[in-house]
C-alpha cells in the first residue's frame, strides 16, 4: 500500500509540474501577443501622424454642410 501511495503521489507531482510548465507556455504566449498588440498600436499611431502631416488642409471642404440647400423647398400650398 505505501508504493501505490508513493506511485500516486508521483504522478501527482508529475502532473503538477507539467501544469506548471503548460502555464508558463500559455503566459509566455500571451505576453508575446500583448508585445505584437503594442507594436501594431505602435506603427498604426505612427502611419497616422505620418498621414496627417502629408494631408493638405485645402482639399477638405470648407464646411460639411452646404450652404445652400440641395433639394428644391417645398410649396406652401400643396
Amino acid at each position: 500500500m505505501v508504493i501505490e501511495n508513493a506511485k500516486y503521489f508521483n504522478g501527482l507531482l508529475r502532473l503538477e509540474e507539467d501544469y506548471y510548465k503548460s502555464c508558463k507556455a500559455i503566459i509566455r504566449c500571451w505576453e508575446e501577443l500583448i508585445d505584437c498588440n503594442d507594436t501594431i498600436a505602435v506603427q498604426f499611431q505612427n502611419a497616422l501622424k505620418e498621414h496627417d502631416q502629408n494631408i493638405s488642409a485645402r482639399t477638405f471642404p470648407k464646411s460639411l454642410v452646404p450652404l445652400q440647400p440641395v433639394f428644391p423647398r417645398r410649396r406652401a400650398n400643396l
